[in-house]
């Protein structure tokens, strides 16, 4: 029993009896009493926190719109929160019966026990997947994934619907490539026009001879038709150039590509455009065929950006002389392009953000700033990196690839 001052009753009595030793042995045990007290003060102090603790993770796992499981060593599922139930449509009570591969609609048993070793071996992984809802349908999610300390392998999973975020991607790509179309779509239509006119006033001539009453000698009839037929031939074959490269385009194949041969059939359909503009061009291509591994339409396309933003970038500037150097290079193992042009150079406070989606500075233009994007995205794919430097008073876009040893997936 304790007194009123805090005291055990059977400690009082002692402490006021006699001997000395009496009261020693007292005030001995009183603090011995204290510090037990204590201690159990702070262990009720640390529990009633670890629970608090405990709530306020459980709440935010419940309120997070993430779905969350915490999964066994095996991929049996042990704890969900209120967002992976509605994720997918099933219980907690159904959860705890399933295993992960039931939820990820791609991967097998064996397959998921893979992903535990390597997550068990790594601490973490973030992966894109697709999980299957109850009602049978599925969607692409994001997985961030970590493996929980001290627990006996358990992992901890996060997932993030991204149904959303594919589409946006995908109109993205749509969008980036009618940009190149259009982009190139220019120059074809620059180079079928004189072709055109070409025809035009020859037929037109032959009209006017007739309706003057006049007749025109066989020989002559026959030169005007040949030259007819050379101007459609010419037509005939831009087109065909540009049927070709919208099939390498639209091709998902990987080949040995030559970087030399991509240029030259870049120009075919370029060429003329640029003479429009009055832009010297200047090929410097290696020796050695520079090889690299890829989809020879998408790295065409890489280079029809470059050389039309090279065009645009001059006409802006209005350079005395305007310039277009294209520089193929074969190195141990890189092969480089270069391209480089006479324009005025870029501001370094804007020259990180040129690779940027609609990053433009014409203003008021009908561009919508994804050339540079589109390049960018290729090039990567392509296990490329792509640099802008500013040189000799122009700019000058560097890319570096692997040099050809085996397929990468573009």
């Amino acid at each position: 029993m304790w007194g009123f001052d805090g005291k055990p009753i059977g400690l009082i009595a002692l402490l006021d009896q006699k001997p000395m030793e009496n009261r020693q042995m007292a005030e001995s045990i009183l603090k011995l009493v204290s510090v037990r007290a204590a201690g159990e003060l702070e262990r009720l102090q640390s529990m009633a926190a670890l629970r608090a603790s405990e709530e306020k993770n459980r709440t935010i796992l419940h309120s997070t719109s993430d779905g969350f499981w915490l999964i066994d060593s095996t991929g049996r599922v042990l704890e969900v929160n209120k967002a992976s139930c509605d994720m997918l449509g099933y219980t907690r009570d159904e959860f705890l019966k399933m295993h992960m591969a039931e939820i990820d609609s791609e991967d097998t048993p064996e397959e998921m026990a893979a992903r535990i070793a390597r997550i068990q071996n790594t601490g973490s992984e973030v992966f894109e997947a697709r999980h299957r809802h109850k009602n049978g349908s599925v969607f692409e999610v994001e997985v961030s994934t970590s493996l929980l300390p001290n627990s006996g392998g358990q992992i901890v999973s996060f997932s993030r619907d991204i149904t959303e975020r594919k589409k946006t991607q995908i109109r993205m790509a749509q969008m980036k490539r009618l940009s190149s179309l259009g982009t190139l779509a220019a120059g074809v239509a620059h180079e079928i026009n004189q072709p055109l006119q070409a025809l035009k006033v020859t037929a037109d001539g032959m009209a006017y001879w007739m309706d003057q009453g006049k007749t025109m000698e066989p020989e002559q009839l026959k030169g005007n038709c040949q030259r007819i037929s050379r101007q459609a031939d010419r037509i005939s074959s831009i087109v065909k150039r540009l049927r070709d490269y919208v099939n390498r385009v639209q091709s998902e194949g990987v080949e040995e590509v030559n970087l030399n041969d991509a240029l030259k059939r870049t120009l075919e359909l370029l060429g003329q455009r640029l003479k429009a503009h009055d832009i010297i061009l200047r090929e410097e291509l290696s020796a050695d065929p520079p090889v690299i591994s890829g989809n020879s339409g998408r790295l065409e396309e890489v280079i029809i950006n470059l050389l039309v933003n090279a065009l645009q970038a001059m006409d802006s500037a209005g350079p005395s002389i305007k310039e277009i150097v294209a520089r193929t290079e074969l190195q141990s193992e890189k092969v480089i392009l270069e391209v480089f042009n006479s324009g005025s150079t870029i501001p370094q406070d804007i020259i990180d953000k040129i690779f940027d989606p609609f990053f433009t500075t014409k203003i008021n233009s009908e561009n919508m700033g994804l050339g540079l994007s589109i390049v960018h995205s290729i090039v990567s794919a392509h296990a490329g990196h792509i640099s802008v430097s500013n040189k000799d008073a122009g700019v000058s876009f560097r890319i570096e690839f692997p040099r050809y040893k085996q397929k990468v997936d573009v």
